[in-house]
């Protein structure tokens, strides 16, 4: 019995070894793996960025600002800006009115998505006079109509509504349409409100 024992102690000793020699090997092959999806990663952003700035300089087009109640078609997305009007409050409802930090400016629209395929989500900015940008306001109450928190387009679908911002009133403002798969493609419309 005596001599089986060292050969159990051995055969522990280099199933150990082995495995040791395994844990190391996965390792590396991880760190490796890593390190060449890393690269992938960070050439494809650099790339991709290059083949865009090239685009733009290449076209070098100037933006047209378009007029309210003008068809727009930014890609496969058509949009029209009808109305623009002030508003004091959010709601005449006591319980449902949230007061604005400036003024609310609400703006009409019409987007229809003329893809076949895929959803198309908007994406507005409105732009001030100095070029602040400010996002679609929160505090405005959900309504019907409302387009702020508006998700995707399907193919083929119109939609009509309206947006809604939180800014200072007497300031010219120009708004910035585009489609969330394309934000470098985009159009600027006018808004004059009444």
């Amino acid at each position: 019995m005596q001599l089986t024992e060292p050969k159990i102690e051995k055969s522990l000793k280099e199933r150990k070894r082995q495995n040791d020699t395994e844990v190391k090997r996965f390792g590396k092959l991880i760190i490796i793996v890593t390190v060449v999806l890393s690269g992938l990663v960070i050439g494809s952003r650099f790339f991709g960025r290059k083949m865009q700035a090239d685009k733009v300089t290449r076209k070098g087009r100037e933006v047209k600002i378009y007029k309210m109640e003008q068809g727009v078609k930014v890609g496969h997305l058509t949009f029209a800006a009808w109305n623009a009007q002030w508003y004091e409050k959010s709601s005449n409802n006591q319980y449902l009115n949230i007061k604005p930090d400036s003024c609310y400016l609400l703006v009409e629209i019409t987007l229809k998505n003329d893809s076949n395929r895929r959803k198309i989500k908007p994406l507005f900015i409105l732009i001030g006079e100095k070029g602040f940008r400010y996002e679609l306001s929160k505090k405005w109450h959900t309504g019907v109509g409302n387009l702020n928190d508006f998700g995707h387009l399907s193919p083929g679908v119109s939609k009509d509504g309206y947006i809604v911002f939180d800014v200072r009133k007497n300031l010219q403002y120009t708004l910035r349409v585009s489609a969330s798969h394309r934000p470098n493609y985009y159009a600027l419309v006018e808004i004059e409100p009444e």
